[in-house]
């Protein structure tokens, strides 16, 4: 860990955050569907913006696998906010949820990373998941 760059990961714990309250704080009545498509054009314009501003952060010439991943990762940003909106609409808890499937998708991950992505694993990432097990059963109940 020594030497790594921390600021980006705070970044995305800043603003995950502000994702879970904002989600959770979505009128019960509204079309979330509305809102997302509201989200969706801000997230347009913003990245649009910092594309044309960030141009050396690689090639920006976007090829059929580029667009094809940008699809996809748009379709499960849909699946991850329509999941946890449903999920708070039928009574989760904001301190539950968002808890909850960040350990599940450490679960996955972690050996994903390991199988397909040639990540290491250690006794310690192993013990990680061993808590993230305990975790998960203690914070779902």
């Amino acid at each position: 860990m020594q030497g790594l760059v921390v600021w980006p990961l705070a970044l995305a714990v800043v603003t995950y955050v502000a994702y879970q309250i904002l989600l959770k704080s979505a009128r019960p009545e509204v079309n979330i569907l509305g809102v997302l498509t509201v989200a969706y054009l801000a997230a347009f314009v913003a990245a649009g913006l910092l594309w044309l501003r960030f141009q050396e952060l690689g090639a920006n010439r976007l090829e059929t696998r580029d667009i094809a991943i940008g699809v996809m990762l748009g379709l499960s940003i849909v699946g991850l906010e329509y999941g946890f909106v449903s999920a708070f609409r039928a009574g989760w808890p904001l301190n539950s949820a968002g808890a909850i499937v960040n350990v599940a998708v450490a679960l996955l991950v972690v050996p994903i990373g390991y199988l397909f992505f040639a990540e290491q694993m250690s006794w310690v990432k192993g013990l990680g998941l061993a808590m993230c097990c305990g975790g998960l059963l203690l914070i779902a109940r």
